[in-house]
């Protein structure tokens, strides 16, 4: 979902509403439980439970009370929940749970003043899975 105070819960609940992209793949969002009111389609399910999807899964990583989602109001928390929901969703690609992944927009920023030094998505991804990356 990427950053739950920016855009990332927009882009998300706009992409689920596109019969295209639910033609197109099975959808597992790796997001706060929020998330689950912008897609009542989604089946919910905690990180520990996440299976092979054969119709959209919500995988609620965090659940943030509605202070730490705020558009343009960034938390320490929000930042933490963030990067959990990539290290999730590297989790379920290396566990083969997902095909390909599709991350939203975060704040390298906010991430790195939570406490967890981050270069950004591609270097993330790149140590996760030990391989070099071109962008």
């Amino acid at each position: 979902m990427g950053d739950p105070s920016g855009i990332g819960p927009e882009v998300v609940s706009r992409a689920l509403a596109d019969r295209r992209v639910l033609r197109a793949l099975i959808p597992v969002v790796f997001a706060d439980r929020s998330l689950a009111a912008l897609w009542p389609q989604g089946r919910v399910v905690p990180p520990p439970l996440l299976h092979r999807a054969t119709r959209g899964l919500l995988c609620a990583v965090s659940q943030l009370p509605a202070s730490d989602r705020r558009p343009g109001k960034p938390t320490v928390r929000g930042a933490r929940a963030q990067l959990a929901y990539i290290d999730a969703a590297i989790g379920a690609a290396q566990q083969r749970l997902v095909d390909a992944l599709c991350t939203g927009p975060v704040s390298k920023e906010q991430i790195t003043r939570a406490g967890t030094p981050f270069m950004g998505h591609t270097e993330h991804l790149a140590a996760a899975f030990g391989r070099q990356v071109l962008m």
